[in-house]
């Protein structure tokens, strides 16, 4: 896998050799181990999104259901074996850990960035959570380039925390920089790729694909010009337009971390809409790329339409978008699949209509039912139990 031209990082091209290695032939076991590294990247995702909705002061089982149960999740993570799973894991799980160093900050000694003892203790908490969560995040760009806007955000939100003045940007920008760049030099060692994947990168841009609405653009310009009798200058366009949609990211992202850096938009939020417009621009678009956005803005939007649109999208995609083996679903199979679901469902409610709470709550008497069926905790533990979980941090009101 050493010489795969894809545009992938040394640290997954990595572990695939290792897998190569250890299980030779087999390529069932073979198979079943790049499963088993897929899983280990959902898990991570499944610990970090209702972390970094409790943090953005979004309910926790919403986070889950539109980001880690989403179905294209599923559908090409899980069973196409694709390596976003471990950049995803990766990258949500060093953001809620490097977010809790910030947290840790001692505000009323913002001018010091060093613990102010060098034996082990709770000074080193803070610098031990924000190291640690930034050197997963630089790994999973080693999985995955795109995942190292996660560390631009979270270099923002520390900048931010020391007062978001041009010195903490530098100071903080430095530092980072310099961390992730050494990881990365450790990693590209290590597996002795060096930095020669990040002239694969391009690699990607041969395929021509409809989702991505620079090239969609640029195909449907080029169809019309020959209609037109005009000469088929299809690949012109495509870069033309390929090359404006790179231009809006980059100044889209770069505002998105302004905003950031003077505490108007959580880092998450900003990661998510980061990445979202990324893809969306990005010149080439598969059914997967999608959850890059969604599922760290389910853990930061709290707007229905938000959630509408994300359900709407999944559903499209996941339906009339190819499936893990590359096919796509035919007509009687999507009917047959429709009529299946609305018939489940429509069981499902019939047989816990009594027993869940599908029914409006009374009305009458409301404070007294409310609080026996809203709110069963005791009233000693309520105050304990509501701030442990709804507990978001200062930028949760940016949503």
């Amino acid at each position: 896998m050493a010489g795969d031209a894809g545009p992938y990082g040394p640290l997954f091209l990595w572990i695939g050799r290792g897998i190569s290695a250890l299980t030779g032939e087999n390529i069932v076991a073979a198979v079943l181990c790049h499963r088993l590294v897929v899983l280990i990247g959902v898990a991570m995702i499944v610990w970090a999104t209702p972390r970094l909705a409790r943090r953005c002061g979004v309910a926790e089982v919403s986070a889950l259901w539109l980001g880690a149960a989403n179905p294209l999740l599923f559908m090409h993570l899980v069973a196409g074996i694709h390596n976003e799973a471990l950049m995803l894991g990766l990258m949500l799980t060093g953001a809620e850990i490097a977010l809790r160093g910030i947290d840790l900050v001692d505000l009323q000694e913002t001018t010091r960035l060093l613990p102010a003892s060098w034996r082990p203790g709770a000074d080193w908490e803070p610098l031990a959570l924000l190291l640690g969560g930034s050197i997963l995040i630089t790994l999973s760009s080693q999985v995955k380039l795109p995942s190292l806007l996660a560390l631009g955000f979270i270099t923002m939100a520390l900048a931010y925390r020391y007062g978001g003045t041009i010195k903490a940007l530098l100071l903080t920008g430095g530092g980072m920089a310099a961390l992730s760049l050494s990881v990365m030099a450790i990693v590209g060692w290590a597996s002795g790729l060096g930095f020669g994947w990040v002239y694969t990168l391009g690699t990607a841009n041969v395929v021509r694909s409809w989702m991505s609405p620079p090239t969609l653009l640029a195909l449907g310009t080029g169809q019309v010009g020959i209609l037109l009798r005009l000469g088929d200058h299809t690949t012109a366009v495509l870069s033309l337009t390929r090359a404006m949609g790179v231009l809006i990211i980059m100044v889209m992202v770069c505002w998105l971390l302004l905003a950031v850096l003077r505490g108007r938009l959580h880092p998450i939020g900003g990661l998510g809409v980061a990445l979202g417009i990324t893809v969306l621009l990005f010149p080439v678009v598969q059914p997967w790329y999608l959850l890059w956005a969604i599922i760290p803005m389910a853990a930061w939007a709290t707007r229905t339409g938000f959630r509408v649109a994300a359900i709407v999208i999944t559903l499209i995609v996941g339906i009339f978008g190819p499936t893990a083996n590359g096919d796509r679903f035919a007509l009687f199979q999507i009917i047959d699949a429709t009529l299946a679901s609305a018939i489940i469902v429509l069981v499902l409610i019939a047989l816990t209509y009594h027993r869940l709470p599908w029914q409006g709550l009374p009305m009458g008497n409301g404070e007294a039912n409310q609080q026996t069926l809203v709110d069963p905790v005791p009233a000693a533990e309520t105050s304990v139990t509501r701030q442990t979980t709804s507990a978001p941090d200062a930028y949760a009101d940016s949503t």
